[in-house]
């Protein structure tokens, strides 16, 4: 049939697993085990909400062991409405995938536990790793890849536990290939403090990209968080580029730290974007000007 011979033959695949019944399935999984072309599969689980899931765990055991085989193309695999008890039939298929490079993972509900949180660092090629889950996470387990270049938390939905942060910029100052790190739950300004503390301490950092979710509603606690910030602006060790807190509306600062902000911005030669605190329109068109002459003047150095 033609959807057959477009899961053998085609190279961007959308599997709605569950919505085969058996006799469809079996066919289905033959003939994705004879594709030798495909890049991209994007995998759907039913949701709790639309209806019954019909896949059981054997089903998924063999439809994500074929997807381990498929090592000669598969690089990107995006992954919806996946639960807890789907881990053992993806570790199946993800430990130490010779292929993937880019990899997104959409939880219905929970959160990655430690075991398979450590088979996605053990995947060699991966460089792009994108989750969306609901719970906190050892996400420090990620940190030990030797290839994830990118990471990103996108959920906002749940704060991490200080513990783990605390694992994380541990594991951060000895990481030598991440490049951008955007982690949008929630994460105390004490936390901020010493994550970028680790990445003015690195010496093997690479991270250019640090995009954040922190909140601090007076300035006594902005003020504090912020003397950390610049100071790793100021490091000669930082290669950050851009620095962006999604919640900046909620985060104040006194007046005298901003000033220092933009002393520090005129110094630092590589920031792009930088986005921590509420501006006003008046500051926040100062910074732009500042970033933007310096980057003009980087482009006539280099020219």
């Amino acid at each position: 049939t033609d959807k057959l011979s477009n899961i053998r033959d085609g190279e961007s695949l959308r599997i709605f697993v569950d919505d085969y019944s058996d006799s469809d399935f079996f066919p289905v999984l033959n003939a994705l085990q004879s594709n030798e072309i495909v890049r991209t599969i994007e995998v759907f689980r039913t949701r709790q909400n639309d209806g019954i899931r019909t896949r059981r765990e054997a089903d998924m055991d063999r439809f994500f062991n074929i997807l381990h085989k498929l090592s000669g193309s598969l690089q990107e695999l995006l992954m919806w409405n996946f639960r807890l008890q789907d881990f053992p039939s993806l570790s199946l298929g993800l430990h130490e995938h010779p292929s993937i490079v880019s990899l997104q993972l959409h939880m219905e509900s929970g959160t990655l536990d430690d075991e398979f949180t450590k088979v996605l660092a053990s995947i060699p090629t991966l460089m792009s790793l994108e989750l969306e889950v609901n719970e906190s996470f050892p996400i420090s387990y990620l940190l030990e890849s030797k290839s994830i270049a990118v990471l990103g938390v996108i959920s906002h939905n749940f704060a991490f536990d200080t513990s783990e942060i605390l694992a994380m910029a541990e594991k951060l100052e000895a990481n030598s290939v991440l490049e951008v790190l955007d982690l949008e739950p929630h994460i105390p300004t004490w936390c901020l403090s010493t994550l970028v503390a680790s990445i003015r301490s690195s010496r093997k950092t690479k991270l250019e990209t640090f995009q954040f979710s922190c909140r601090a509603t007076d300035g006594i606690e902005g003020d504090d968080c912020m003397v950390d910030v610049l100071k790793t602006l100021m490091s000669h060790e930082s290669k950050l580029r851009v620095i962006w807190n999604h919640c900046y509306e909620s985060f104040i600062v006194s007046d005298e730290v901003k000033r220092m902000t933009l002393s520090a911005l005129r110094l630092n030669k590589n920031v792009d974007q930088f986005h921590i605190f509420l501006e006003s329109e008046e500051y926040c068109t100062k910074k732009m000007q500042l970033l933007e002459s310096r980057k003009k003047g980087g482009m006539k150095r280099n020219g």
